[in-house]
């Protein structure tokens, strides 16, 4: 997550050795899932912006978040901090 913490909107930089389909899930630290962005990404270090809201259009709140970033059988979890919306 970039900036971290940061501002809405935010940027997730993704590392592919190859074009492919790439899901990033935003949860909150009870592990509920608020957000799904799926995207299909170039190969290389690809960026996938986020507007901190939730499935329904709703800001988030300022707070700790987990982004997980899937792409084929791998997985990548990180904490951010969201500090406005």
């Amino acid at each position: 997550p970039w900036p971290n913490p940061g501002n809405a909107p935010l940027s997730f930089q993704v590392d592919l050795p190859r074009s492919g389909r790439v899901e990033l899930n935003i949860y909150d630290p009870r592990g509920r899932r608020l957000r799904r962005i799926d995207s299909y990404l170039t190969a290389g270090n690809p960026t996938v912006t986020w507007d901190g809201r939730d499935e329904a259009g709703k800001p988030l709140a300022a707070g700790l978040y987990l982004v997980r970033a899937k792409y084929d059988s791998n997985s990548h979890t990180r904490k951010f901090i969201l500090l406005a919306n």
